[in-house]
């Protein structure tokens, strides 16, 4: 028993030489934030893991429908969609640069290597937002890995500002000033975007 149990802990200390680095510093921005022991969906358990959580494997589906789905037989209170389920679940990859306000989903974290969401309620219950095949093949472009794929983000930003879609065009360009500095053009989209959303919010 005693030599299963260092056996064990030997493993343990091999995993976690294994992480990724890059995992290794999501979970030191995020433990503050995350519940201890809550179950987070992951294609992979690594950052599940490293915060002490419960793993929910990320399921191979089609789309939001069929992952709701998923969530819902298999309940988590966390989404985490980086560098492996961006090249293994592509159909998500609008999960780094959203064109949609998610209902119900709640960016925790976001930086060039993930988005971590908080799943609440109202994801179960809310209309899922039609397919776009030009946003569809925009966010197919984006580059994975540690670089930014700022010029793709620039381009769904342009698109989101001419279609009339403010509010995923400012977060859009918010995740941007993150990164890069704002051409004139975009800093006139930028402004003109705020001056939709302003109104709309005080129509309604």
């Amino acid at each position: 028993m005693v030599i299963g149990l260092l056996v064990n802990v030997l493993n343990q200390i091999s995993y976690q030489h294994r992480q990724p680095r890059y995992l290794l510093r999501t979970a030191a921005e995020v433990r503050s934030q995350v519940e201890t022991t809550s179950r987070i969906m992951a294609r992979k358990p690594h950052l599940p893991y490293l915060l002490n959580c419960h793993w929910v494997y990320f399921p191979d589906v089609e789309n939001l429908a069929q992952l709701r789905v998923g969530l819902t037989k298999t309940p988590a209170a966390y989404v985490y969609y980086g560098r492996s389920e961006f090249v293994l679940r592509p159909n998500f990859r609008f999960l780094c640069f959203p064109p949609y306000r998610l209902t119900g989903w709640e960016v925790v974290h976001s930086d060039p290597d993930g988005e971590l969401y908080r799943i609440g309620k109202a994801f179960f219950s809310a209309e899922i937002p039609n397919d776009d095949p030009v946003l569809r093949r925009l966010e197919n472009e984006t580059l994975s890995g540690s670089q930014v794929p700022i010029e793709e983000a620039r381009r769904l930003a342009a698109f989101l500002t001419q279609t009339g879609r403010c509010d995923q065009a400012l977060s859009e360009y918010e995740r941007l000033q993150k990164f890069a500095k704002l051409s004139p053009e975009e800093e006139h989209n930028l402004e003109v975007c705020l001056k939709a959303v302003r109104a709309k919010r005080s129509r309604s």
